[in-house]
């Protein structure tokens, strides 16, 4: 862990653009994402719809959080 903080400290650079990859990563997936449960949700009931979509953010919120915890842990092993 000690190596790791001092890989950061040492480049903070290269750390920072990594982050901001990652976030931009997300932020175009999430877009993508909706953009597909948008299409897919257009010929439902406007009641229907709601409900679509309601599901569908949960669900990625989700998946996210998953995708995160598992990238992590992959973080983690490859460090080790």
């Amino acid at each position: 862990m000690q190596e790791l903080l001092h890989n950061i400290v040492e480049n903070p650079v290269s750390s920072v653009l990594l982050i901001f990859n990652l976030i931009t990563v997300e932020c175009l997936l999430s877009v993508d994402y909706e953009a597909m449960h948008g299409l897919m949700g257009i010929d439902l009931p406007s009641n229907e719809r709601i409900a679509a979509r309601k599901h569908g953010l949960s669900v990625a919120c989700l998946s996210g959080d998953a995708i995160s915890v598992f990238s992590g842990t992959a973080a983690r092993k490859l460090a080790a």
